[in-house]
């Protein structure tokens, strides 16, 4: 990893150098966070570095290249059984290996390193990590313009969440950041009524993944329609841990990356659509997306909000989400909630979220804000004030405390209280 580091860093200069027309930016972003878990608080300290280069191939081409390097030190390994209310005990402990960082047990006894476990705040502590992020060939011409490779895919109106991308899910308590790329070939065309179509290979050809978006303007209202396939690995843990005959299956995740494991592989087909204007100097959208699966239940997804900017340089948002697949009650909460929301499969456990976001501006160079996510089907919330401030021209810090409120068997009141401190170095 060492070198591999050392390497990223040389990149940039080697390109630079070598070709003058090469655009070249990035961060290094250092995160020091504590948060608590089972009573007990972790420190961990995170190191990301970003590079992007991009480069015109002549009058209708372009090259884009991202490349991500993380590396984790203190606590970057937690059982899983500390992340599930104390009810299930420690019967579920042999999952750690499987589930989080450390060791994962292959069928021969050989052990590699594996993550995947996610949490509805986001990605987990992982292992040292080098990804290529972005990887992209565009080409333009008469009304028609092509990208392939590895790229984000940012579809919908939504500020945290988006039912109409089934290719991506943002991170709730920072919805702004960069979605991560996945490999796709995406054509677009039209002007007034625009055309957006997305392939996305799989492992079969009759699997691969499709999307078709139409996007116009009416009466300025941005709206769009959207249909799509693609192929949705499940995972039922209760069945398999009560030995019943549910045999997963494993798989290296290259697009994650990371190890998947999963029971049923169903045909997820989606249609939906989304809308944003303003009204009154207050902004509006709202998206929602219906789900049916070949085999399972159908489900809606839906999410709107509303936000303003106020004389007095107030921001304020509002943003209700509608989980199809999610519980009215924590008292109807499983096992499989727990473990699908952990795993990434799922966005919530509950039925009804809210996320309100509060800015103010303190001065030229700072920023206070608030931000608070709300389960509203059992209660729990979590609260995050944080405080920003531009210390150079390209460096900033950020000053976070996270306050989580609820009982141990609701899904936001089993986090601890926590915070972060990060620096952030842009070039």
């Amino acid at each position: 990893m060492q070198l591999m580091m050392r390497n990223l860093f040389w990149l940039p200069l080697a390109v630079t150098a070598g070709a003058s027309a090469v655009e070249v930016s990035g961060e290094v972003e250092v995160t020091g966070r504590a948060f608590g878990l089972a009573d007990t608080t972790f420190t961990q300290e995170t190191t990301r570095t970003r590079a992007f280069l991009a480069q015109d191939l002549g009058s209708s081409a372009r090259l884009e290249l991202g490349l991500d390097a993380y590396t984790y030190s203190g606590q970057t390994a937690l059982r899983v059984v500390d992340l599930l209310p104390s009810s299930y005990g420690a019967t579920l402990d042999t999952l750690a290996a499987v589930l989080w960082t450390g060791s994962f047990l292959l069928p021969q006894g050989t052990e590699q390193p594996a993550s995947g476990i996610t949490s509805i705040l986001g990605r987990s502590p992982d292992f040292d990590t080098l990804l290529l992020n972005r990887a992209l060939i565009s080409w333009h011409g008469h009304g028609v313009s092509i990208d392939a490779g590895r790229q984000p895919v940012a579809w919908g109106t939504g500020y945290a969440w988006n039912p109409t991308n089934v290719f991506s899910r943002k991170t709730l308590l920072e919805p702004t950041r960069e979605l991560q790329g996945i490999d796709v070939v995406r054509l677009r065309t039209g002007h007034r009524v625009r055309c957006e179509v997305l392939l996305q290979p799989d492992d079969k050809p009759e699997d691969t993944g499709w999307a078709t978006r139409i996007l116009t303007s009416l009466g300025g209202w941005d709206v769009s329609a959207l249909a799509s396939r693609v192929e949705w690995r499940r995972m039922d843990w209760s069945g398999w841990l009560a030995g019943e005959d549910v045999a997963p299956s494993l798989e290296w995740e290259a697009r994650a990356p990371y190890w998947t494991i999963f029971t049923d592989q169903v045909t997820r087909l989606t249609l939906g659509g989304d809308l944003r204007g303003e009204w009154r100097g207050v902004g509006l959208w709202a998206e929602t997306a219906w789900n049916h699966l070949d085999r399972g239940d159908s489900f809606l997804d839906l999410t709107a909000g509303i936000d303003h900017l106020f004389d007095f340089q107030t921001y304020l948002l509002l943003e209700y989400h509608r989980e199809g697949e999610g519980k009215s009650s924590s008292s109807a909460y499983v096992l499989n909630d727990w473990l699908k929301v952990l795993s990434g499969e799922r966005g919530g456990m509950g039925r009804d979220y809210l996320l309100t976001v509060l800015n103010h501006p303190l001065g030229d160079l700072s920023e206070f804000s608030l931000l608070s996510l709300w389960n509203l089907s059992d209660g729990s919330s979590l609260t995050e004030a944080s405080s920003s401030r531009s210390l150079a021209d390209d460096l900033t810090v950020v000053v976070a405390v996270d306050l989580p409120f609820g009982e141990d068997g609701d899904e936001l009141g089993r986090i601890g209280r926590g915070g972060f401190l990060r620096l952030t170095a842009y070039f």
